[in-house]
This record gives structure tokens, sequence and C-alpha cells, in this order.
């Protein structure tokens, strides 16, 4: 079962680490003025714990903290928030290797992704995913104000097409049929 959640929120789910640009999205719903009526819901754990934890209580309505949940419950919660959100910049070397799991969750909830372009996540996913101009914080919070404003109707639409993208090309059934196909090609040549 969920846990009561705001009316409209972002959520993130995965480390609660400063590398990985929290503590800077935590820092925006501090504010008041940043996004009135929206939340940020975090679920995971790590080093900004406590920090994330006292903020939570003193403003219950703009962040919520679940803490680290059952994989099938941030599942859910992915389907359920209006916006998800990976702060993570690609300024970091480590980026060009990675390719953040959430990446696929998130897209296959069908919730409309806001993150930057990671060097180790193929190009041909970036037209599913609401990307930053550049790759600074003023450019990640200006994405999330443009995303935040757009209709229910738009951001439904574009994460339907994310979903449909995983579902018809990265699914176990689709890389299986990819691999026959493959084995089939080499065996007749």
């Amino acid at each position: 079962m969920l846990p009561e959640l705001p009316e409209k929120f972002f959520l993130y789910t995965g480390a609660l680490e400063s590398r990985y640009g929290i503590d800077v999205l935590v820092d925006w719903f501090k504010d008041d003025n940043f996004l009135p009526g929206w939340s940020l819901v975090l679920c995971g754990t790590g080093g900004l714990d406590a920090v994330i934890s006292k903020l939570a209580k003193s403003k219950p309505k703009r962040v919520v903290f679940l803490g680290q949940v059952k994989r099938n419950i941030a599942l859910e919660l992915q389907k359920h928030a209006d916006i998800l959100v990976n702060p993570r910049s690609p300024i970091d070397a480590y980026t060009a290797y990675s390719f953040p799991s959430k990446t696929l969750e998130y897209m296959a909830s069908g919730t409309p992704i806001v993150m930057h372009k990671l060097d180790g996540i193929p190009s041909e996913y970036f037209d599913y995913m609401y990307l930053p101009k550049s790759v600074t914080h003023a450019a990640l919070k200006e994405t999330l104000l443009e995303v935040a404003s757009l209709s229910n109707q738009s951001r439904f639409d574009f994460g339907q097409k994310a979903k449909n993208f995983i579902l018809f090309n990265k699914s176990p059934e689709s890389q299986g049929k990819r691999l026959l196909n493959f084995l089939i090609s080499i065996s007749k040549g």
C-alpha cells in the first residue's frame, strides 16, 4: 500500500548522496517560491538521510522523505509521480561508464523524466527524456520549471512514449528476439 502522497510531486528514488545532486534538488524545495503547489518525494538512503529527514519534518508538504522502500513500492510510486527526476551531473568521469538502472525503471513507469545526458546512456534514449540545455544546476532547475508548467496530458503522452520505447525495444522479450535474429544471421553467414 502506498503512503499518503502530495497532490503534485517530483519523485527521486535512489541513493541520497550529494555527489548525485540530491542536496541541490532538496535546496530548491526549501524555497516556498520554487514551484508552489509542488512537492519533492524522496525514497532511498544515504549520507543525506539526516538532513532530508529534518527538512521533511519542518516542511512536510514540500519535501516528503519515505526512506528505504521495497522495490515494488518504489515502482508504484514512480507510476503515481507527476515527474521523475535524476539530478546526477555528467561532470564526473565515471558517468561515461554509467547507465543508472533507475533510467530504465523510470522510463518503463510511463512517467516523464527530467535528467542530464550522461555519456554512458546511448543517445537513442534521449528522445524520451526532458533534458537540460546545459550541464548546470541552473539549467536543470529551468527544465524542472518548464516540465512542471506543461499540461498533465502533455506530460502523460511524453511518458507513454518512453514506456512504449522500453517495452518494444528494451524488454527481455525484445532483447531475446534481437539475440535470436543475430544468431540466425551469423549461422547463415
